[in-house]
């Protein structure tokens, strides 16, 4: 695990009765569990899919080398905001 445990609930992976990301039907989900709106919510992703993910779903994407991407000029579309920290998006 690359952050610290419980920071993040719910996590939504691959799962039956949701299409895979660049769909963002799963983060819209949690939004609405959540009751935020998508535009009030950063999405932190490692990947260009993840940022698709984010901007399809209205969500600000924000990318951090927590994963196989290590900077930013990797990815299609970049995101929004990046950090090859991963501690600098949490208190």
């Amino acid at each position: 695990m690359f952050l610290p445990s419980g920071l993040f609930s719910p996590v939504r992976g691959q799962q039956a009765g949701f299409p895979l990301k660049t769909d963002p039907t799963a983060t819209s989900t949690i939004a609405r569990e959540w009751s935020i709106l998508p535009n009030e919510i950063m999405f932190l992703g490692d990947s260009g899919v993840d940022m698709i993910t984010a901007t399809r779903a209205g969500m600000l994407p924000a990318g951090g080398s927590v994963g196989s991407a290590r900077q930013a000029s990797y990815w299609r579309p970049e995101p929004d905001c990046w950090s090859n920290d991963r501690m600098r998006f949490f208190p």
